[in-house]
């Protein structure tokens, strides 16, 4: 009987002691919570650095584009203004010979048939060179290159009289009311483009 009592004894100190023998010392318990400390603080220092790389790659894309953009902008070809001529003349044919010799210089041309004509076109937009006969209907000239020296912007333009006036006194006048260059009728391509030449529009 004692010897029964013994062993439950022992089997009860065994059932009581499996417990205490699952359960961690307390330095173990404080190494194994250290350890997982660490790992999460090495899971969130990761994340931190992630997040703090995708941060600063953002504004360095964002840089990208823009400096891309910029250089894409800067090889675009600019757009210049194309300059313009007026040409003067009530004779169709001398404008018909005329025009395309300064369209191959690079001008956008416009047409009239007198001064007076001319000198609207003026007011609505000064064009860069005008090529002006001497003697036409309703308006000489002369006359409309006295009124277009004396319009805002109009010491611009560049004037070159095509006339068949020949005499120093026409040359004169005409020099002393603006005119720039003087070439007589008949003119060909090479003596048109020699007096643009002169006057600095080619």
């Amino acid at each position: 009987m004692r010897h029964l009592i013994k062993r439950a004894g022992s089997k009860g100190r065994i059932a009581q002691s499996d417990p205490l023998a699952a359960r961690p010392s307390r330095p173990d318990v404080d190494a194994l919570a250290r350890d997982r400390g660490e790992e999460e603080d090495d899971v969130l220092e990761a994340a931190g650095t992630v997040s703090e790389t995708t941060a600063t790659a953002t504004p360095a894309v964002s840089t990208t584009r823009h400096s891309l953009g910029a250089r894409v902008s800067a090889l675009a070809p600019k757009e210049t203004r194309r300059r313009t001529c007026l040409l003067v003349d009530d004779s169709r044919m001398i404008r018909k010979i005329a025009r395309p010799i300064v369209e191959a210089c690079g001008f956008a041309v416009s047409e009239a048939e007198n001064g007076e004509e001319a000198l609207a076109k003026c007011r609505i937009a000064m064009p860069d060179l005008v090529l002006l006969d001497w003697d036409m209907p309703v308006m000489t000239g002369i006359q409309f290159l006295d009124a277009l020296r004396e319009q805002d912007g109009g010491d611009a333009p560049k004037v070159v009289f095509c006339t068949s006036k020949s005499a120093g006194r026409d040359m004169d006048r005409a020099r002393s009311s603006g005119a720039d260059e003087y070439i007589t009728k008949p003119f060909d391509q090479t003596g048109l483009l020699e007096k643009l030449k002169l006057i600095g529009v080619v």
